[in-house]
């Protein structure tokens, strides 16, 4: 088989293509600008006519039409979306559509593709994180009044209300979204103009391919543009992984918290899986497929590190399997943020299960301890070693604080009214609107963000196309 003039084995073809074909379907929409941008870029440079440069237009123009209807597929044998794009354009218009490979590699190219398509990859992520978070909050607030049993160690251990702790994965969740915008800045960086590795010798401005492709700056070296393919692949993964820890954490308090034997939590049984053998399963498949998910993403980690080390300098073929892991990583990803989001809106809670599991005074030791410490004003340490022993030594909650009032002189009734969810919400102020609130108004400035992002990252389609278009009718005013 021939590509650029020379003969490749049929079985390298397909070792090189086979997989790639599929993959860089995902590309053509940012191939076809970024060529669009190049081509205003080899005008202004006075590389082309243009007459050329109209001729090109139209053919891209028609691509993308093809494109968005559905037609224009990439095939196997012109191996990646770059050269069956090349070849398409040869198709529609003959030699002149060589033009356009003038100044430019398939390494700057598929550098500059990556980057295009991880940004908008990225605000879709945020913004379905964004509805996670709305969906976590709105059960945050519902419940945020419901007594709770924290948790260390899988063992009860102090006394909350389900909806701090729910406000606590949409916390968490929420911090990372922030983490995904901040990295957004070093994604947003534009190789394009380094060409094969030293770039060209084509007076060609490669601070013009940032502004058409709305990047927030240049990558100036080219080698080092060359080489950083795989870079914003990887600061996208870290992050992406760490997001995906926190969905897995939050699947599995689920399930524990739907178990049978505890049943604080129920779920829509639309969403869950179901037995082929017992009629009576229903099973939290979604939440354990999202927790295997996260195993899958942070396992790529070393994946893309050790492509990265093993390089030298400037482009290598190892890079291209880059491509293969962070593109499974993202739609992974987003399945998970759709199931989290369906989940948490399905669960139905039990307070009658929860309350009975908060008979044992244990969970109040520690409120206790700091009580007796502030009004007796003794050890810390001292107290805390009295409650153990009087706890280990007592058979239920009226002995312990029965055996505590005698031993600290503080009346029976005092500290029943301490050891109490009553007493644990309102010390802790756990039911307060505010620290709710809070996130709440943080959420509306960062959606307003993640929009603002969106919208200058969309507005690059427009403006090349308007570019062009008023290229091409200079053209023809010029020929009329």
């Amino acid at each position: 088989m021939s590509f650029y003039g020379r003969e490749i084995d049929i079985d390298i073809v397909r070792l090189l293509s086979s997989k790639d074909i599929n993959y860089d379907s995902k590309l053509i929409k940012y191939e076809l600008y970024l060529l669009k941008s190049h081509l205003i870029n080899l005008y202004e440079s006075r590389c082309i006519t243009l007459d050329v440069l109209k001729r090109i237009s139209n053919a891209l123009n028609k691509i993308t039409n093809e494109y968005e209807s559905g037609k224009f597929k990439l095939e196997v044998e012109y191996e990646d979306v770059h050269t069956n794009i090349e070849h398409r354009l040869n198709i529609l218009i003959g030699d002149i559509s060589g033009y356009l490979p003038a100044g430019r590699s398939r390494n700057d190219l598929i550098h500059t593709d990556m980057r295009l398509y991880l940004r908008e990859e990225l605000i879709e992520i945020l913004k379905l994180g964004c509805k996670l978070v709305e969906c976590i909050l709105t059960n945050a607030f519902k419940y945020k009044s419901l007594p709770f049993p924290a948790y260390t160690h899988t063992r009860q251990a102090q006394p909350t209300t389900l909806g701090y702790l729910l406000l606590s994965y949409a916390e968490e969740i929420f911090r990372v979204l922030n983490l995904i915008k901040d990295i957004f800045k070093y994604i947003n960086l534009c190789p394009m103009g380094s060409a094969a590795v030293s770039g060209s010798t084509l007076l060609i401005d490669r601070m013009r391919y940032v502004e058409l492709l709305k990047f927030d700056g240049l990558i100036r070296n080219t080698i080092d543009a060359s080489s950083t393919r795989g870079e914003a692949e990887a600061l996208a993964l870290f992050t992406l992984s760490l997001l995906m820890t926190y969905l897995s954490k939050i699947s599995t308090d689920l399930i524990i918290y739907s178990m049978d034997e505890i049943k604080y939590i129920t779920f829509n049984p639309k969403i869950l899986g179901v037995s082929s053998q017992m009629p009576h399963k229903a099973n939290p498949d979604p939440l354990e497929i999202i927790r295997g998910y996260s195993a899958i993403v942070t396992s790529n980690i070393p994946v893309i590190l050790n492509i990265l080390r093993a390089i030298p300098s400037g482009y290598n073929r190892d890079l291209q399997l880059t491509k293969y892991v962070i593109i499974d990583v993202i739609e992974l990803v987003k399945d998970s943020i759709k199931i989290m989001t369906k989940v948490f809106k399905s669960i139905d809670v039990d307070g009658e299960a929860i309350s009975t599991k908060l008979n044992d005074p244990g969970i109040y030791t520690t409120d206790l301890a700091e009580y007796i410490f502030m009004k007796l004003g003794k050890p810390y340490r001292m107290i805390y070693r009295r409650i153990l022993e009087i706890y280990k030594s007592s058979r239920d909650r009226k002995e312990f604080l029965s055996k505590l009032s005698n031993e600290f002189n503080i009346s029976f009734n005092e500290l029943d009214k301490v050891a109490s969810m009553k007493y644990a919400i309102k010390a802790r102020g756990l039911d307060n609107s505010k620290i709710y609130e809070n996130l709440v108004n943080d959420l509306k400035h960062f959606k307003n963000e993640v929009a603002e992002l969106e919208s200058k990252i969309k507005s690059m389609y427009r403006a090349i196309d308007n570019e062009l278009e008023n290229l091409v009718k200079q053209f023809e005013s010029r020929t009329s």
